[in-house]
């Protein structure tokens, strides 16, 4: 199974695409911030990181 790292501060884009990739079979993590995502891209191999472009500290740039 593909692993999908999700990073967005907003809950609702998370919840939204938590039910997408879930439905097509992705297994999903999410961030909630830049840093926050490093700390989860240390620990657990990724496939693929949708980043949130705008984000307050470290955004998705």
């Amino acid at each position: 199974m593909k692993t999908i790292l999700v990073v967005d501060d907003e809950k609702s884009v998370r919840d939204s695409l938590k039910m997408v990739l879930e439905f097509e079979s992705y297994e999903v993590l999410f961030a909630e911030s830049g840093q926050e995502a490093l700390r989860v891209l240390a620990q657990s191999p990724v496939d693929l990181v949708m980043l949130d472009v705008k984000m307050a500290g470290m955004d998705g740039l």
